[in-house]
This record gives structure tokens, sequence and C-alpha cells, in this order.
């Protein structure tokens, strides 16, 4: 979504602050998963993590892409 070397990732926070508060609106909860690629760098997880915590969402899990 966001330019590799941005760390604040602003197109990523915008989509993740509309779907907080489209969840909201549902009132339902606002459910993330990760899917981890083995090459990323954990800067990157982190980045994406911090743009997760500013929009409030909490429920976060993580998976893995397992070839078939």
């Amino acid at each position: 979504m966001d330019q590799a070397g941005s760390r604040s990732l602003p197109q990523l926070s915008n989509a993740l602050f509309r779907l907080k508060a489209a969840s909201e609106a549902a009132k339902a909860p606002t459910v993330v998963t990760i899917v981890s690629d083995e090459t990323a760098k954990y800067s990157r997880t982190i980045d994406v993590l911090n743009a997760l915590a500013a929009a409030g969402i909490e429920n976060v899990s993580f998976t893995v892409n397992e070839e078939e």
C-alpha cells in the first residue's frame, strides 16, 4: 500500500482507521490477521503493528502463507 521506505504507512493507517470506524458502526469486533512473508523485515512488522495500535485495533493475529 505504501512506499517501501515509509515508516508511518499513511495509506495503511487510513485504511485501518476506516476499518475500525466501520466495525464500530456495525457493532462488530475489529479483527486483523497479519500474513507474514518469510522475507519481510521485522522492522516492517513493527511498523504495521504501530499503525494498528494508532487505529485502536487490538485484536490482531499472525499467520504465514504455506506453500501447497
